[in-house]
């Protein structure tokens, strides 16, 4: 205290002019509202949230999914040089580019918003696992699926599903880079999921897509799978 009035003692005796910086400036005009308050007995912290980023906050909690609007169409050739997680013969983790996984053959690739959700664990991906022959008789060489969790969840999901058996694959898009290329991406932060992969079924000849669909409602096919089943593709192949 001692201190602080003698150098407020000094600061008045000086016979220098004060000036003030515009940073300074700006501190004095936030700083007096809280003089205002506290000398109607209100107490203030300068650690307390603006109302502005309150405001931000809930509205980013608000947020409904929103939808990548270049998805692929039919016709349209898919990326090719972008790399993702695979497993391999052993069950080891390898990397590769989705050119590698399809080039020259006949694949369905469907995308999910995450390993062992409710409707990609009821009902997706088992109607594939179920239909597999079908898929076979038709000449489909492969077919993969596709989400966003690391390979390690992807495989052991893969084994809960009976992925394994029926020689389905699992695809990790880790960073959602394929997804984004594919335009196939939702953001679900309104779920506390961040971006994911959209649910979506395609069926792509040598790296042209010949069938795709793709879920529409507000959180990109997490409650459905009515337009990107195994009975809409074998029906599109």
């Amino acid at each position: 205290m001692a201190l602080s009035q003698a150098l407020r003692s000094t600061v008045m005796r000086s016979s220098l002019p004060l000036t003030c910086s515009p940073a300074c400036r700006r501190v004095c005009a936030s700083a007096a509202p809280r003089a205002s308050m506290q000398s109607h007995g209100l107490r203030t912290s300068v650690f307390a949230p603006s109302l502005s980023g309150l405001r931000s906050k809930a509205q980013r909690s608000q947020r409904v999914a929103s939808f990548a609007t270049q998805a692929l169409k039919k016709g349209d050739k898919v990326p090719t040089d972008i790399e993702v997680q695979t497993l391999a013969e052993d069950g080891n983790k390898t990397r590769l580019t989705f050119g590698e996984l399809i080039n020259g053959k006949k694949a369905v690739i469907v995308g999910v918003p995450g390993a062992y959700t409710p409707v990609c664990s009821s009902s997706h991906i088992p109607g594939f696992v179920e239909k597999i022959k079908d898929f076979e008789a038709k000449g489909v060489d492969y077919v993969g699926v596709l989400a966003n969790n690391d390979i390690f969840v992807m495989r052991e999901w893969g084994k809960t599903m009976g992925c394994d058996s029926a020689k389905i694959k699992m695809i990790s898009d880790g960073n959602t880079e394929l997804s984004k290329a594919l335009g196939m991406t939702v953001d679900m932060t309104s779920r506390t999921m961040g971006t994911r992969t959209r649910r979506f079924a395609m069926y792509v000849d040598n790296g042209e897509v010949k069938a795709v669909s793709v879920e529409e409602d507000e959180v990109g096919g997490a409650d459905s799978d009515e337009k990107t089943n195994a009975s809409w593709i074998l029906e599109h192949i």
